[in-house]
């Protein structure tokens, strides 16, 4: 999951790992159970709704969703990396 600033959210054992749009490691969100998936939604797209096999969380977010994900002329891989392959990253 993307947010407006491309920071990228991602699951994991250990909770909700986030990373700046670089890779660099930010923290980690923790919640009671593991988490299976995330997503923005609500107002402004200020609300992070958690899925975990026993339960649904939802966290009021200071960053905010992207909104233009649909826009196909912003790119989603970082210009730094011009050799990644899309394909292998978004399966």
């Amino acid at each position: 999951m993307l947010d407006r600033d491309d920071r990228i959210y991602v699951t994991s054992v250990n909770g909700i790992q986030v990373f700046d749009r670089h890779g660099q490691y930010l923290g980690t969100i923790k919640v009671p159970r593991t988490p299976a998936n995330v997503a923005f939604a609500g107002p402004n797209k200020r609300t992070l709704y958690i899925t975990a096999r026993q339960g649904l969380y939802r966290l009021q977010m200071l960053s905010q969703g992207r909104t233009d994900l649909g826009n196909r002329s912003r790119p989603l891989i970082d210009p730094a990396f011009p050799n990644l392959d899309p394909s292998v990253v978004f399966r």
